[in-house]
């Protein structure tokens, strides 16, 4: 399980786990089961590659809803089923992309964890879905104001770098949600589009 990696990357450690497993000279496997071929790559290229890899190891590629006939045929019928998956998986992350401008044009928020400074309220309902807005947390919206102020060095304070302003915040008792800060995290924030 790679969970929240999406299907069309090859990196996803536990994806790349297994091939290595299924290619390596133990072969520790007969077959590797899938639901159905979407769920191995959402790419017919990259499908077709690791089968291959696979099939060269003599570990075979079987899905439980998409039945490929042994023989001659296997080869076009792989090709077809995979090509119209990854046509599905194109028109599907078109279509949610669209979805989501729209959402954000009329202003509600699309998913996901708020910025830290901000929480999400529930500004529409619309059917069963919740249109939800983003409005300021005071609370944590002075964490962000700190951070930008001592890394600008605003007033008679002298400029921090990340790292150093990522100490400094930890030593102050202040957190990101709960978190110490790291240098990421601080960088995070000052690149962060949502505080323009």
């Amino acid at each position: 399980v790679d969970g929240g990696v999406s299907g069309r990357s090859a990196k996803r450690p536990e994806f790349q786990r297994m091939i290595a497993d299924s290619c390596s000279k133990t072969r520790p496997y007969d077959a590797v089961y899938i639901y159905n071929f979407s769920r191995f790559f959402r790419d017919d290229y990259e499908t077709e590659g690791y089968r291959r890899k696979l099939e060269k190891n003599g570990v075979d590629l079987l899905s439980a809803t998409q039945q490929i006939t042994p023989g001659p045929h296997a080869r076009l019928q792989r090709a077809i089923i995979t090509a119209m998956d990854a046509a599905a998986s194109d028109i599907n992350s078109e279509q949610v992309t669209e979805v989501m401008r729209r959402n954000a044009s009329d202003g509600f928020w699309n998913g996901s964890v708020p910025p830290l400074g901000y929480e999400t309220y529930t500004a529409e309902i619309r059917g069963k879905k919740h249109k939800k807005r983003l409005r300021v947390l005071s609370s944590e919206a002075a964490i962000v104001e700190y951070v930008f102020a001592r890394y600008l060095g605003a007033g008679s304070k002298a400029s921090m770098g990340i790292a150093k302003l990522a100490q400094h915040l930890n030593s102050k008792g202040l957190s990101y949600r709960g978190r110490p800060f790291t240098p990421a995290l601080v960088h995070t924030i000052l690149t962060r589009e949502s505080y323009v």
